[in-house]
């Protein structure tokens, strides 16, 4: 029988540890989605659980794609910018075992 940590993806969210970081272009993607959902710039109710479910992340997680989104908007930017603001390299070090 696999452990748990064999059974779990790399790309599974899983508690509150070992959450999958969304690249840039899955961000866009969920920002589209959004786009799609709205009416008039509003979203209806439970579009943030559809698209969710849709791209395997947590519901605030689109929910504050979304609002970053609309806040670069109002901010004056002509196209809305949801990029992450993680750049380079943002996980831990690997220890001496890990590398061999």
């Amino acid at each position: 029988m696999p452990s748990p940590q064999e059974a779990r993806s790399n790309n599974a969210p899983s508690g509150s540890h070992d959450r999958r970081k969304l690249d840039n272009d899955e961000r866009r993607a969920i920002y589209e989605a959004l786009i799609n959902l709205s009416v008039r710039g509003d979203l209806p109710h439970g579009a943030y659980r559809k698209v969710g479910r849709m791209y395997n992340c947590y519901w605030k997680t689109a929910a504050r794609i979304w609002q970053r989104g609309v806040a670069s908007l109002r901010g004056g930017s002509a196209v809305a910018i949801v990029d992450s603001k993680l750049k380079g390299n943002f996980n831990r070090k690997r220890t001496a075992e890990e590398i061999e």
